[in-house]
């Protein structure tokens, strides 16, 4: 028997958005290097939480910018061991 019901997964933010902190790069790499771990790199989306929305602009742009560059990251290919 199937289930027709959408599966359901919640993760932690890999910025804490309601903080005056703002996670670093290598931060997010962890988390999201973390998430990898019970996910497959396909079903895992990394997008910004709804309360980016509190931020002023400059600090948006800063955590928006540190998102990407974490996932490029990511996204770099493995070198092979010689």
């Amino acid at each position: 028997m199937t289930s027709s019901a959408p599966m359901r997964l919640t993760w932690r933010s890999v910025d804490e958005i309601h903080s005056p902190r703002t996670t670093t790069v290598a931060e997010m790499v962890k988390l999201i290097e973390k998430a990898v771990e019970c996910l497959s790199k396909e079903s895992l989306w990394v997008e910004p939480d709804c309360g980016l929305k509190t931020r002023n602009w400059e600090d948006a742009r800063i955590v928006l910018a540190n998102m990407f560059t974490a996932t490029q990251e990511l996204r770099k290919p493995i070198p092979a061991e010689a």
